[in-house]
């Protein structure tokens, strides 16, 4: 099969448009390599972005009819040697969800011998019947379920209460402007008590449309759930049928979602790294 292989620009993403994703938009620290048939037809795309000094994948896909043929294989050495024609070379990595039945994607990460796949968390689909809580804390805790929006704090505020909990519980934000465009503004909350986070959910979309919850923290039990049924109220009213995940990432967060979420579904998460 002849192909051709292109980095994608500005004008050139309408033409690859069908194989990436729906919210894409060129420019920035993320690259895109694009493939095309001899006939011109569009094959597929791979796209990448710069994260704390290295390479993530966030999008791999080929067409139905043509794969099988070697193109998910090419777009990846294209990326390998992008990586390695760059002034320093930087480390490779994919993370990918597996859900039910046979996944394309990781069947290729496991037949590309150039990355090493292994397992690497649990990825929890949540839903507002998924909160594990009584009836009786229910009643008991509409009564708070105000919340202030994260973005209604002043933009130094903001700053503030994000230093903090990268003190306490690791949740690292790189730039400020690149993260506020990847977070769905009226599902972040947070509370304070003069200068102390009381309750905060931050919410970002991926690429896929559906919305992460990246970050839950709070100071007693009773507000988190509180602040999580203000969560999904608000989602459902918002954004129906949106898809509400978390990523339990270490042992204490997956520990945390069973507890609150004991009913939702769960899939495995995977990385390929080279």
């Amino acid at each position: 099969m002849v192909t051709e292989f292109v980095l994608v620009k500005d004008e050139q993403s309408k033409f690859f448009s069908s194989v990436l994703p729906p919210d894409y938009a060129a420019g920035g620290d993320r690259i895109s390599i694009g493939c095309y048939g001899g006939d011109g037809a569009v094959l597929g795309a791979v796209s990448f972005v710069f994260i704390h000094y290295q390479i993530e994948l966030d999008w791999l896909f080929v067409e139905p009819a043509v794969r099988r043929n070697g193109i998910a294989k090419e777009l990846m050495d294209h990326v390998i040697a992008f990586a390695s024609e760059t002034m320093e070379f930087y480390p490779i990595s994919a993370t990918y969800c597996l859900g039910e039945g046979v996944d394309p994607v990781h069947e290729f990460f496991v037949s590309y011998n150039k990355m090493d796949v292994m397992y690497s968390h649990d990825r929890f689909f949540l839903s507002p019947c998924d909160i594990a809580i009584t009836p009786y804390l229910y009643k008991k805790l509409m009564k708070r379920l105000e919340h202030k929006n994260f973005f209604d704090h002043p933009p130094a505020v903001q700053k503030y209460i994000l230093s903090s909990i990268a003190k306490q519980e690791n949740y690292y934000v790189g730039d400020f402007e690149t993260w506020k465009k990847q977070c769905v503004k009226d599902l972040c909350l947070c509370n304070l008590a003069g200068n102390t986070v009381m309750d905060i959910v931050l919410v970002q979309r991926k690429h896929d449309g559906d919305f992460d919850l990246s970050f839950i923290y709070s100071k007693y039990s009773e507000g988190l759930l509180c602040t999580l049924i203000s969560l999904f109220r608000t989602t459902e009213l918002r954004y129906p049928g949106a898809k509400i995940t978390f990523d339990a990432e270490k042992e204490e967060e997956y520990k945390l979602a069973k507890k609150l979420f004991p009913d939702s579904q769960t899939r495995q998460v995977f990385e390929a790294s080279w």
